[in-house]
């Protein structure tokens, strides 16, 4: 070991080119730490982006077709198809529903004594049917026509066929039997899984809901839509070179798992190619998505949403799947595979970069130590500052290094580019996916119950994911601070409801931290003023630049139906009053928490709840809503909507004032987080 006292030169010789060395092993070990993340991190990008851009075109398919169906349920509701139907009107109706809608090739309306109308587009021929098994029995009568002749020549054919032994029949009737008639089409639409149409053998899926007319008649009607045409797109889905994008129905872990989007592959070049591979099982089709799905289907490798690394072909592959539940009845798995070699193509490989410039720099250090000790010191901290930085897999913008010396400034060059192809992989959807999943990990799973009392809760998060959010949580008088396992029935229920300002990560990892304070403070017994004061301590003092968070704290006691309440700068907290048949403000204001001055808590506001009384706490993003010509939705219409239907249970009053401010807002995206909770005494 080295002891001084050691002359100058000699001393900034030894610390430069320490400093040096350290800032080449620190190159080396960014690249060595961060290479492996890169890639895992460019495949989730590409498979992302890849799986995102199917997703988007599969549900241009779906709209498309629900839309067709609201708009024709609404015409049969209006008393269109009563009675016996004309063939003659039906295939002009219908007709023209078929030629805008490219991907759907044949239509059905059927009643409930089975009898049915189907239209079939075959290139630019035309069929429909009419079966009345009831009266004609197994005989059809058959139009058929083109769009260059269309003289109609009719013929008669034995098929034994009965559309209310169809499984979209049997799934339309039982989605409006469970759900209503009352409710949207589009939310009593059915979609069978994937299977060949009964008279084209064709791989396709069907979309139908049943509709009552005026007349008290009830029709079911189905569209079938061609998988072939998903296949289309997914097969020229290019992702680069090599890789290949395909669509399932059904969990790839399963044997029951077959493709309905086909990848690109020389094979499927001729119709009857891509016919024989649809609905197949994966493991039939060869090759990368094969070896993929046999990959993730081993115990312990099964990680949806996170790129995989696979063998193919004696080459290193990357694939992804994610389940996709664009269709209520049953979910999809859209999935990518690509190539290492492809995924890395144009990433220069920056090793021996580091490595000669940090032996270069090291030579420079020794030779001109005394020199160079002022010119070095600045840039080197900066490149160290962000080499540090980099392991941290922190890839924002940081202060340049400034330096006359070439190397340096190479050096310098190197790193930010290295810095700006990392953060170019980086993107607000994926913050804003991470800010939904953090958010929906703080809404309560299961609400808690008390006799006596119902509650429910709706949460709509904003575009850019904002820092709203509710909690409910049980407590127990006697047991604060125990398991509750064997604690028997709960003594009261504790609400928390919260408005942090912001939007994306941060504040949705606020919220969260808020909701674990507020839990453990009723779990240890502490009371809502107190409470309210260790939230305000902790986002004065623990949170960098919090802003202020609106709040509501209650504490409903189960033994003598009396609510405590505290409103911390949240004012929309309205009582229904059964006996009075109006409405009333909880009181009890105080300001924000995470105020600069802090909150002067005030007293409680205690009101016992009798028979019939409702508490509704509505967030700004409902109050505020605006219709399509900028009206507010206002308090006025939840007093409204809830003095309509306060005989209705809570779950039903809920869903009434999100149904009132979807018509009202005409299903447009919100653009702040929107949040009901409700009580009821019953």
């Amino acid at each position: 070991m080295l002891k001084g006292p050691f002359s100058f030169q000699r001393s900034l010789l030894l610390n430069l080119t320490l400093v040096v060395i350290l800032l080449g092993l620190a190159m080396l070990a960014t690249e060595l730490v961060t290479s492996g993340h890169i890639t895992k991190r460019l495949a989730k990008a590409q498979a992302t982006n890849a799986i995102i851009t199917a997703e988007e075109r599969i549900v241009q398919f779906v709209e498309a077709v629900e839309v067709m169906i609201e708009v024709t349920t609404y015409r049969i509701r209006k008393g269109l198809f009563q009675g016996q139907w004309l063939p003659e009107d039906l295939d002009v109706y219908f007709q023209a529903v078929l030629a805008s809608i490219p991907h759907v090739s044949g239509i059905i309306l059927a009643n409930a004594d089975g009898d049915s109308y189907f239209l079939l587009r075959v290139g630019d021929a035309w069929k429909s049917r009419i079966s009345r098994p009831e009266t004609w029995g197994k005989r059809v009568r058959w139009r058929e026509w083109t769009n260059t002749n269309p003289k109609r020549t009719e013929s008669w054919r034995e098929i034994d066929y009965d559309a209310r032994r169809r499984p979209w029949y049997k799934g339309a009737l039982a989605q409006i039997a469970e759900k209503g008639a009352n409710v949207p089409a589009r939310e009593l639409v059915h979609w069978t899984r994937p299977y060949k149409f009964f008279t084209t053998k064709q791989p396709g899926v069907t979309g139908s809901v049943a509709v009552g007319t005026p007349d008290g008649s009830r029709f079911v009607l189905a569209l079938d839509v061609l998988l072939e045409d998903v296949s289309e797109y997914t097969r020229n889905l290019r992702v680069g070179q090599s890789g290949m994008v395909f669509v399932l129905d059904g969990d790839p872990g399963t044997n029951d798992s077959v493709l309905v989007g086909l990848p690109s592959d020389p094979r499927f070049r001729e119709k009857a190619d891509i016919q024989r591979y649809i609905l197949r099982p994966p493991q039939e089709l060869g090759g990368p998505v094969a070896d993929f799905i046999a990959d993730v289907t081993r115990p312990g490798h099964r990680d949806q949403g996170a790129p995989v690394e696979f063998h193919s072909g004696g080459e290193k592959w990357w694939g992804m799947v994610r389940r996709w539940d664009v269709l209520t009845d049953h979910p999809l798995w859209v999935g990518m595979v690509i190539s290492e070699e492809d995924l890395l193509r144009g990433v220069p490989d920056l090793t021996d970069w580091v490595i000669g410039l940090t032996a270069l720099i090291l030579l420079l250090g020794v030779m001109r130590s005394v020199q160079l000790s002022r010119i070095y010191s600045s840039p080197i901290e900066g490149l160290v500052h962000q080499s540090e930085r980099m392991q941290r897999l922190n890839f924002e913008p940081s202060e340049p290094v400034r330096s006359n010396i070439s190397e340096i400034r190479l050096m310098a060059t190197t790193l930010e580019r290295m810095r700006q192809a990392l953060h170019s992989f980086s993107s607000i959807r994926e913050d804003i996916r991470i800010a939904r999943s953090i958010r929906r990990a703080t809404i309560p799973e299961a609400l808690p119950t008390l006799p006596g009392f119902q509650m429910e809760a709706w949460s709509e998060p904003s575009a850019e994911v904002g820092g709203e959010s509710y909690d409910m949580v049980n407590f127990w008088t006697a047991l604060r601070g125990a398991h509750r396992g064997s604690a028997g029935q709960a003594d009261g229920v504790a609400f928390l409801f919260f408005d942090a300002a912001g939007f994306g990560v941060n504040t949705a990892v606020k919220s969260s931290q808020l909701r674990a304070i507020f839990r453990t403070g009723v779990r240890l017994g502490v009371d809502l003023p107190n409470l309210a004061e260790q939230m305000d301590h902790y986002l004065r003092n623990d949170v960098t630049e919090s802003g202020p968070v609106r709040a509501w704290f209650g504490l409903l006691d189960g033994h003598d139906s009396r609510l405590s309440s505290l409103c911390a700068g949240h004012e929309t907290v309205l009582r229904y009053v059964a006996q009075e048949e109006g409405f009333l403000y909880l009181e009890g204001q105080s300001s924000a928490l995470g105020g600069e001055e802090g909150i002067a808590v005030p007293h409680l506001q205690s009101v016992q709840l009798v028979r019939g009384d409702i508490i509704s706490v509505v967030s700004d993003g409902v109050v505020d809503a605006l219709s399509p010509v900028r009206e507010r939705f206002g308090l006025d219409r939840i007093k409204q909507v809830i003095t309509e239907h306060h005989q209705a249970d809570a779950t039903e009053i809920v869903e009434q004032l999100r149904q009132a401010l979807t018509d009202f807002s005409s299903g447009s995206e919100a653009d702040d987080d929107r949040t009901i909770l409700l009580i009821k005494c019953v």
